[in-house]
């Protein structure tokens, strides 16, 4: 009795042993890859294996690897222009050159502010954000295209709500994403944009989210255009004013 009660444990020991592997076998495997390419990066970040994060990505970590890829996009473009370049400091080591370097410096700095993630975790959250963004951009475009048609096809249609103003069930409904925040979306039009002005192309252009509700009218001009007499009168009455003030 006790015999089989000792051995109870085993079964779901094993199993958790199973379960946890493939994590320990695929951490494994990513610092053996790692590890050739890294010897001249330094020692520091192949001595110790990093615990990484795991489960949902926070906000702050999102906006965290979206900052990472802008650097890394302005450290890629400034080799050949001088500001970019210099501003990444006299130490910093020269670009990298394969994606595998590049998504490691990101998780660098993405490691360095917090966001405690895996290079390839990094590597997927990007490749959803940018479907996402591309969901949501398009979906805004036609949007915006609507509001302008109007007119008829609006009296035969309800219009088309903006993403910001839908519940979460109605973006489901539209196959959008269901929690894209607006400070991720703004983030990722920047490194966009920046990318497509890099190219030279307006391929991109982004729709930014609309302005809060509160923001109040713009304020009426100070005054209505006056007739000639009186602005003559206005610019002779200005010379009066011409001594500096006490």
């Amino acid at each position: 009795m006790s015999g089989s009660s000792a051995a109870d444990p085993s079964p779901s020991a094993s199993t958790a042993g199973a379960a946890a592997s493939p994590l320990a076998l695929l951490r494994a495997h990513g610092h053996g890859h790692l590890t050739p390419p890294s010897a001249a990066t330094g020692p520091a970040s192949g001595s110790a294996p990093r615990d990484y994060r795991k489960g949902n990505w926070t906000l702050h970590e999102t906006l965290i690897l979206i900052t990472a890829k802008r650097l890394d996009d302005d450290r890629r473009a400034g080799v050949g222009g001088g500001a970019a370049a210099g501003g990444g400091g006299a130490g910093s080591p020269p670009t990298p050159r394969s994606a595998e370097q590049r998504w490691k410096w990101v998780e660098n700095y993405c490691w360095k502010n917090g966001c405690l993630r895996s290079q390839n975790q990094c590597n997927d959250k990007w490749d959803n954000l940018l479907r996402d963004y591309k969901k949501v951009r398009d979906y805004e475009s036609r949007v915006a295209a609507a509001a302008v048609t109007g007119g008829a096809a609006a009296a035969n249609s309800a219009p088309l709500p903006s993403y910001w103003t839908m519940e979460r069930h109605e973006r489901k409904d539209c196959n959008l994403p269901t929690n894209l925040a607006p400070e991720v979306y703004d983030a990722l039009s920047e490194v966009l944009s920046r990318r497509a002005a890099r190219r030279g192309g307006a391929t991109i252009a982004p729709t930014p989210p609309p302005p809060p509700l509160a923001l109040p009218p713009p304020p009426p001009p100070p005054s209505p255009p006056k007739p000639l007499v009186a602005q003559q009168h206005h610019h002779h009455h200005g010379h009066h004013h011409h001594p500096p003030p006490p």
